[in-house]
């Protein structure tokens, strides 16, 4: 083949999507095909001349080798474990033919058992490989609708070769079947040599999600061990019960056979009739039913059905060992093992990073070969000693287990996609001063050492902190020298409050000669507030009086402060309190304002009057500090002065007064909310009550009837949302939760509703925090939350009315990306309706901006979430990958399959909507 001719094949293999469903599932045909006629062709022979007595030998020799390979050479070849084995495998396979085409017939023993341990090692190798290489080309929202039909493709080779083995072998014999098989593999190779461009983009893409910046733990060959893992946990639990009853029940089906076949042509042709009405059953179900059950019901629930059908019948052999139910065992056990256990593996499989799931798959592997050994030592003791009724009934025993093991899947499933999900958005940053805790005692000195003499003093204020957790005497010796060399005033605060906490005694000298020596007026204030907030005896009340005549107004506010606070003398804290009352006398404003401040800070109610007083000053500093004050003090006199402070002559002075009564409105609901879970039901009511009858009628009412919610969680979080919300919120939270005429709580988000259709976005509303208040969980129980749900759908459906008539006027450029935003945001509310917003918010962001697997994971975690209904109205509108039609007809087409009716009404509403956003032009009249 020609350079050029390969590079059109190449191009055309990586361009095609649509081709590679069927490159593939023409491999996977071919493949099966070659490895079952070999290992039938082999079997047949070694059954008719050593019998099935020998079976225990080959598993355990063939589980042994497994194992070896697995730890000796697929550890090796992470990230090629796909495509490049199964290359690999392929000339082996191929030369395992040829030379049992040689060979046979043969009755030696070894030989046989040497040509049938090489043929089920070319089926186990080639299969797991096929396996990762699977995963490389699809998402998990690919796997799910193309696996069936390969997986089909796949049956469709075990009945060519059941068919080969029946009506060929007469003709041909087993050596031109073998070289026929052959022939067969090397056809296959020339697939694979096409797709080997595909598997490379595939897997280069996957890498890119996998291990760069967005993930580092991703960089580590594996985060936890298959234990560990929920998902790959019970994987490794279902493959361990598999093997061990698969092997058991072939060893009983080739007892059974031997015992009813006499000659070895008639066992071949029989086996070659099984194996194709097993694979016609499969390929029925692959291609007509089983794409619909994966994408209708939940896998576990799905993987569980067959183990329980198996468990009645096993235990039915137990009493009746006929052939007949015998051979319907095992019938359903390929049933189960093609149709249902590999496909369903596959797209779990998919969910798993490719880094890890590269380990996860070979530990699966070492698990289904353990378990093939151990089922092999125990045939080998067991078998002259247990009837074989007695093993039907081991069977079912176990096949009961595997169906709970199946069963609990979906919850693993779930939580590895909102794990996987998660993870690529975790920040891993980490405060570097903190993160010196976890060094060794002296790098830790070490290094706060040179962090104490940073240019940046924010870092050295951080450093001050982390030394204060450092033993007493050496937190001392680092910072007493600091008190004679820092420049910058918080720096230097932040050290006087250490070493007061920590050494009063040593470090008063110190401090005193700061207090007198510096020229920092602002610094001389912080030292004297936090001595007396320290209280300190050491540094006590003489330190500080000197100061009580400080022309400065800070100083002398900040020594008032500390005197009240730490003298003890009735003489000490009459002057301080006279000196107080001079200042809200003076005549120089700072003074007032000072005066002020300080009696906020102290808090005392007997300050109300005179604050009273210094509020009506005409200066906004003077009336904006009695106005803190008196929020501060917060009993109803200062609650009242506070409020009559709306109506002040300075209009900056009103509007501070109105914050602080919101504020003030916020605190009292926090308090109250601290209080709510000591109290009964009937306490709540009362309170509920008198809240209504009180003053501040708009947050309070709104708290009164928050209070009457049944609902713990829901009511502390409305509470706490209340507590941070403006006017505009609260106005919004009264028209979303209001009292009925029988003093229930009726809860609405139709407003919010109307507010989304008015949403232009980008980005999300402020009040989504409330939408998720009172619609979280909706999605996990639509049936509780019918309503809700509804509205859900609705945000959605006006989407697409939307889009197609953006379609119909053929809007785009800066219009088309403008209503974009909008539906990225109006999609992003949905994650409101969620009782855990932030996996299918990110979920969401992942479907608009990341790459084929992890938008096929997010898909995934959407449908899961919103149920499938929902979700194939959600993926269309967000997901980058998902080929919108452009033609009209095909776009209304699209939306009537997923359930939007299109009609004029609804589109002419969606216009409007969209003239009003300035993303399309007026109606004309």
């Amino acid at each position: 083949m020609s350079q050029a001719t390969a590079s059109v094949i190449n191009a055309n293999a990586i361009a095609s999507k649509e081709n590679l469903p069927h490159l593939v599932a023409g491999f996977f045909m071919l493949l099966k095909a070659s490895n079952n006629l070999l290992y039938l062709s082999v079997l047949t022979t070694f059954l008719a001349n050593i019998g099935a007595s020998s079976m225990p030998w080959v598993y355990l020799l063939v589980n042994l080798v497994f194992i070896v390979f697995q730890f000796q050479f697929m550890s090796r070849i992470v990230g090629y474990e796909g495509h490049w084995l199964l290359s690999l495998a392929n000339w082996p396979a191929a030369a395992l033919s040829f030379a049992a085409a040689f060979v046979f017939p043969v009755t030696s023993a070894p030989l046989l058992l040497g040509f049938l341990v090489l043929a089920m090692l070319v089926d186990l190798v080639s299969t797991q490989a096929f396996t990762a290489m699977l995963n490389h080309f699809f998402s998990v929202a690919e796997s799910r609708r193309f696996t069936p039909v390969i997986y089909a493709s796949g049956s469709f080779g075990f009945i060519l070769s059941g068919l080969l083995l029946k009506f060929v072998l007469d003709f041909v014999g087993i050596r031109g079947l073998l070289v026929g098989n052959g022939i067969i593999i090397l056809l296959s190779a020339i697939i694979l040599w096409l797709l080997k461009p595909v598997e490379q983009a595939r897997l280069a893409e996957n890498d890119e999600v996998d291990l760069p910046g967005e993930s580092p733990e991703t960089n580590a060959p594996m985060s936890e061990t298959s234990l560990q893992h929920p998902l790959a946990r019970l994987l490794n639990m279902s493959s361990f019960l598999i093997l061990f009853n698969k092997y058991l029940v072939d060893f009983l089906f080739a007892a059974a056979l031997t015992s009813y076949f006499a000659s070895g042509n008639d066992l071949a042709a029989f086996m070659g009739v099984f194996g194709a009405s097993a694979d016609f059953a499969v390929i029925g179900l692959q291609t007509f039913v089983m794409h619909r059950v994966f994408a209708a019901f939940s896998i576990g629930k799905i993987l569980a059905t067959m183990p329980l059908l198996l468990t009645i019948l096993c235990t039915a052999a137990s009493f009746n060992m006929k052939f007949a139910v015998v051979a319907s065992v095992q019938f359903l056990v390929l049933l189960n093992s093609k149709n249902f256990t590999v496909p369903a593996t596959t797209i779990l499989m998919g969910v798993i990073p490719q880094k890890q799931r590269v380990y996860y798959r070979r530990d699966m592997s070492i698990v289904c070969s353990v378990s093939s050994t151990l089922v092999g030592i125990f045939l080998l003791l067991v078998r002259n000693s247990i009837a074989y009724e007695v093993l039907f009934l081991i069977a079912a025993g176990v096949y009961l287990v595997m169906a709970l093991v199946h069963y609990l899947i979906d919850r693993a499933y779930l939580a590895t996609l909102r794990r996987a999900i998660d993870n690529r958005q975790i920040d891993f940053g980490e405060d570097q001063i903190s993160s010196l805790r976890f060094l060794q005692y002296s790098d830790r000195l070490q290094q706060l050492q040179q962090l104490l003499t940073d240019e940046n003093p924010r870092i050295r204020s951080q450093a001050v902190e982390e030394v204060s957790v450092l033993p007493t005497a050496t937190a001392t010796q680092l910072l007493l020298p600091l008190l004679e060399h820092e420049t910058d005033s918080r720096c230097l605060t932040a050290i006087t409050r250490n070493l007061l906490q920590m050494s009063p005694e040593a470090s008063a000298q110190h401090i005193q000669r700061v207090l007198n020596n510096t020229e920092d007026q602002r610094l001389r204030a912080d030292i004297l507030e936090t001595i007396g907030k320290v209280r300190a005896p050491a540094v006590g009340e003489e330190t500080v009086l000197p100061f009580l005549d400080s022309p400065h107004h800070r100083v002398r506010a900040s020594a008032i402060i500390s005197t009240i606070r730490l003298a003890r003398q009735p003489a000490v804290l009459q002057r301080a309190l006279s000196i107080l009352a001079q200042m809200a006398h003076d005549t120089h404003d700072l003074m007032r304002a000072s005066a002020a401040a300080v009696m906020g800070e102290l808090g005392l109610p007997l300050f109300v009057p005179a604050l009273s007083a210094l509020s009506s000053a005409k200066e906004t500093v003077v009336a904006g500090n009695a106005a803190s004050a008196l929020a501060r003090i917060q009993t109803p006199a200062a609650v009242v002065a506070l409020e009559n402070m709306l109506f002040h002559d300075n209009s900056e002075v009103a509007g501070k007064v109105e914050e602080l009564l919101a504020a003030s409105t916020r605190d009292s609901i926090s308090r109250i909310s601290r209080l709510l879970p000591g109290i009964t039901a009937e306490e709540r009511q009362k309170l509920s009550t008198r809240l209504r009858s009180g003053r501040h009628q708009d947050s309070h009412e709104l708290l009164a009837t928050i209070l009457c919610l049944d609902n713990l969680d829901q009511r502390r979080n409305l509470i706490s949302l209340l507590e941070k919300s403006d006017r505009e919120m609260v106005r919004l939270m009264q028209a979303c939760i209001t009292m009925n005429a029988a003093d229930q709580v009726d809860l609405t988000i139709d407003p919010l509703m109307i507010l989304a259709g008015q949403f232009a976005g980008p980005g999300l509303p402020e009040w989504s925090p409330l939408l998720g208040l009172l619609a979280g969980g909706t999605l996990e129980e639509p049936e509780k939350h019918a309503g809700f749900m509804l509205s859900a759908a609705w945000l959605v459906t006006i989407l697409w009315y939307e889009r197609i008539v953006i379609a119909q006027l053929q809007v785009s450029g800066n219009a088309m990306e403008k209503w974009r935003g909008r539906a990225w945001s109006l999609v992003s509310l949905l994650a409101c309706f969620s009782a855990e917003p932030a996996p299918m918010s990110r979920s969401i962001n992942e479907l608009k901006n990341g790459k084929a697997y992890a938008r096929g994971m997010a898909a995934e975690y959407v449908e899961a979430k919103a149920g499938r209904n929902l979700a194939q109205l959600i993926v269309p509108l967000v997901d980058s990958g998902f080929a919108m039609p452009a033609d009209l007809g095909a776009l209304k087409k699209l939306a009537a399959e997923r359930g939007v009716p299109v009609d004029d009404e609804h589109l002419l509403a969606a216009r409007s909507r969209l003239v009003r956003f300035e993303i399309c032009e007026e109606i004309p009249v």
